[in-house]
């Protein structure tokens, strides 16, 4: 009896083929692709280290040339706003507190459950930088991911450490490299992920 055939010849394969490929690693690398709210939750559920790029840690590690004299659209950004974590508020340009009103639930196309709380400034009409920071008639809104904002954190950390730089350069060659041995095989067509 061959290794793909049961008893019956049908030609199904045993699990004989898969072994290095069904087992759980203690770390895992990937791309800003798989880093998603959803896909760092399960990481930390089956206990897997995650080398993750999330989708603007490429964007946060560029420097950009600050011109002074000029202020644009990015500089009031969320991320760029200073949030302060013991009030829960975000601080605007003009020293405005842009405070927490509600928290919504949201689900993703995925069907995931994420808790978004909602900030919003108490007086943009008399604001004199309105115009570069939003387009509303009504007051600016914010929208923060706790949960999410916890992970980014800690996926940053990891991914600045030694061994996450380390663990990065090495995953092209990795996975590459496993992915080779299934293209080389002759019948062998297409990888379905």
């Amino acid at each position: 009896m061959r290794m793909k055939e049961n008893h019956i010849l049908n030609g199904q394969l045993k699990p004989g083929y898969n072994v290095q490929n069904q087992s759980f690693p203690k770390y895992l690398s990937a791309d800003a692709g798989y880093g998603s709210e959803k896909k760092c939750q399960y990481l930390e559920d089956v206990e897997i280290s995650g080398y993750v790029k999330y989708n603007t840690f490429d964007k946060e590690q560029r420097t950009y040339k600050s011109n002074q004299k000029k202020i644009s659209k990015v500089d009031f950004h969320r991320d760029n706003l200073h949030y302060n974590e013991q009030g829960d508020y975000y601080m605007s340009y003009v020293g405005q507190r842009i405070e927490k009103i509600y928290e919504r639930e949201n689900t993703t196309k995925s069907g995931y459950n994420q808790t978004l709380s909602v900030y919003e400034a108490q007086n943009c009409q008399e604001c004199s930088l309105r115009g570069l920071c939003h387009k509303s008639k009504y007051n600016r809104r914010i929208e923060r991911n706790d949960h999410l904002e916890r992970q980014k954190n800690i996926m940053r950390n990891r991914l600045k450490s030694n061994e996450g730089q380390n663990r990065r350069k090495k995953k092209n060659i990795r996975c590459g490299t496993c992915l080779r041995i299934y293209q080389i095989k002759p019948k062998f067509r297409e990888i379905y992920t």
